[in-house]
């Protein structure tokens, strides 16, 4: 599973014809390896989050995730949910994974109320992507085909309570090293919390240095000769 169009992949920065051409390059190459498609299609005015939504049902993404508002910010879990039943009816067939990222969108509710609302009142909400924090408060809410995505590093913990699965930065720069995690986490391997240990050593090593998206960027440019 990947996600097209997040935090670290900078969509906001795009014109939406440059964020169309990512989703259908990603598309094309995912479909070849059997991987489903998330494609994020907020962080716009809302007339461009309702086209991209379209535009990933139109081309079979395989679920859409979104930001929030941005600029009128929802102050009311009421407001939240009005604003994302909006967008999940721009595309109906496929399910909705809100995006819930305060820390960047300055966007604060109250999560259990916010996701027992949307459950009631939009078909399609199937995810939330949060902090292992969040899906703790959330654990007993989260209804059969529900799931809260991950977002975060801490991979360990969100295997032992039952997580499957993240969407998260550190997947990008150190994919061997998340799946030995993950591997070691669901076999019971005792050396699992010297790898979780040894996973957040390198994110704070990184975060260190100051803005984290732009340094994940320069990591990837080192990583993978890009840029």
């Amino acid at each position: 599973m990947s996600t097209v169009g997040g935090t670290t992949g900078e969509a906001t920065l795009l014109t939406m014809e440059e964020r169309k051409k990512v989703l259908l390059t990603w598309l094309k190459e995912a479909k070849q390896l059997n991987m489903k498609v998330i494609a994020q299609v907020g962080g716009v005015p809302l007339p461009d989050v309702i086209e991209m939504a379209k535009f990933a049902e139109q081309h079979r993404a395989d679920a859409i995730m979104t930001l929030p508002e941005l600029y009128h910010k929802p102050r009311m879990v009421e407001q939240l949910v009005s604003y994302l039943e909006i967008v999940s009816k721009a595309a109906p067939s496929l399910p909705l994974i809100y995006y819930h990222f305060p820390m960047m969108s300055g966007v604060h509710v109250n999560v259990k109320q916010f996701f027992t609302l949307a459950t009631k009142r939009i078909p399609n909400f199937k995810a939330m992507k949060a902090d292992l924090e969040v899906a703790m408060e959330l654990a007993d809410l989260v209804l059969p085909g529900q799931k809260i995505i991950i977002a975060n590093h801490h991979l360990a913990p969100a295997v032992y309570m039952g997580h499957e699965s993240s969407v998260a930065t550190v997947t990008n720069m150190f994919p061997k090293l998340v799946q030995e995690v993950i591997r070691a986490a669901k076999s019971g391997d005792p050396n699992a919390p010297e790898l979780q240990y040894k996973l957040n050593r390198y994110v704070d090593a990184i975060i260190a240095g100051g803005e984290y998206i732009f340094l994940s960027t320069r990591e990837y440019s080192f990583m993978y000769e890009i840029g």
